[in-house]
């Protein structure tokens, strides 16, 4: 939603699991100059991620604009979550986020600052396509999986909005 244009929908999604993971990888799911990149930002790392097969996911989404984004979810490799994309004509840029030990929770705090928020304010802190968005990527990639990691078409996705500057506290949607 923050790229030129706003959010343009998603075309279609896949969840791939297991050894598929690797496998899929090797064929272009992703290229390995993000992948390796996104890797390299990880701290404490639990050796090779290519060992890991058990609770290892690649979920990969093609937005209506054709950009093609793929999250792996690397079970016991690390505690962290690696990031990387190349604009286009860009360079290479890669992050990682440290999650809170289990049971992981904190993420909630800014989940409920931002129900304090809307039920103060009268206005929704987030647009309501996001949210139909991307429960539906979620309802679709849960549906991806259980076809054995078949990409799934999403038409009812075709959502476009665009959010007025930063949304950290945003007050555009009234309820």
């Amino acid at each position: 939603e923050r790229r030129r244009g706003g959010e343009v929908g998603v075309r279609s999604v896949r969840c791939i699991s297991g050894t598929d993971v690797w496998r899929s990888q090797a064929d272009g799911l992703c290229p390995p100059n993000l992948f390796d990149a996104a890797i390299a930002t990880i701290v404490e790392p639990h050796g090779d991620p290519r060992q890991y097969t058990d609770e290892v996911f690649a979920l990969d989404v093609e937005y209506g604009d054709g950009l093609r984004a793929t999250t792996f979810l690397l079970g016991d490799f690390a505690r962290v979550w690696g990031y990387a994309y190349m604009p286009v004509g860009g360079r290479c840029e890669a992050a990682s986020t440290v999650l809170d030990p289990p049971p992981r929770r904190a993420h909630f705090s800014a989940l409920t600052r931002r129900l304090e928020d809307m039920f103060l304010s009268g206005y929704s802190t987030t647009p309501a396509e996001r949210t139909y968005l991307t429960t539906g990527v979620l309802a679709y990639l849960v549906e991806s999986a259980y076809r054995g990691g078949a990409p799934v078409a999403t038409p009812d996705l075709d959502v476009r909005y665009t959010v007025p500057g930063s949304d950290a506290g945003a007050r555009h949607h009234r309820r």
